[in-house]
C-alpha cells in the first residue's frame, strides 16, 4: 500500500481535476483525516488514503478510478469510508485548497479535524494528530477539547468515554 505525502496528495488532486475536465464534469471535495493533516498542519505527515466527502459521487469515483489506473495506485486512494465522522454542521473555517473550472477542494478546519479525531479516539493512530491540533487551537484541557468537539458534532453525537481519557493523557491532566 502506498503512502501519500503533501506533494503526492497535491499531484493526485491535480490529476483528478484533469480527469474530471476530460469528462466535462465538476465536483466538490471536502478532505479530512490524514490528508488534511498533511496538507495544512504537518508537511512530514503521510497517509495511506484520502478521506473525503464528495459530490457528485459517481463522477468523482469514476475520475478517481482513472487516476488510480494511470498512477498505479490502490483504487480506494480517495474514499468516503470515514464520512460517518464528519460533523453534520457546515465547517465555517474550512480552507479552499484548490479551485478550478472542474474541481473545488476544501480542507477541514482544525476544530472540525479535532472533533473527528475525538469522535474516533484511536489511541495509537490519532495521538500525534490530536497533540498537534490541541496545540494549534490553544486547547489546554480535556473538557475544552470535548466542548469544541460537541460544538462541531452536535449535542447528541456519541463521544466515546475513551476520548476523555486520551485527551487527559495527552494534556497531562
Amino acid at each position: 500500500m502506498t503512502n501519500f505525502d503533501r506533494a503526492r496528495i497535491t499531484e493526485l488532486l491535480l490529476a483528478l481535476d484533469r480527469a474530471l475536465a476530460r469528462r466535462g464534469a465538476t465536483a466538490d471535495i471536502y478532505l479530512f483525516g490524514g490528508a488534511a493533516m498533511a496538507l495544512t498542519f504537518d508537511a512530514n505527515r503521510s497517509t495511506r488514503d484520502l478521506d473525503a466527502v464528495f459530490a457528485p459521487t459517481s463522477e468523482v469515483r469514476s475520475a478517481a478510478a482513472e487516476v488510480a489506473s494511470d498512477w498505479g495506485i490502490q483504487d480506494d486512494w480517495l474514499n468516503d469510508a470515514a464520512k460517518g465522522y464528519v460533523p453534520p454542521s457546515v465547517d465555517p473555517d474550512q480552507q479552499v485548497l484548490h479551485e478550478s473550472d472542474h474541481l473545488r477542494v476544501c480542507v477541514a478546519s482544525a476544530a472540525h479535524l479535532l472533533a473527528m479525531k475525538v469522535a474516533a479516539s484511536r489511541v495509537e493512530q490519532d495521538r500525534g494528530d490530536l497533540e498537534l491540533l490541541l496545540s494549534s487551537l490553544g486547547i489546554t484541557s480535556a473538557d475544552a477539547a470535548i466542548s469544541v468537539a460537541r460544538e462541531c458534532l452536535g449535542p447528541s453525537y456519541p463521544i466515546p468515554p475513551k476520548a476523555q481519557y486520551l485527551l487527559e493523557e495527552i494534556l497531562g491532566q
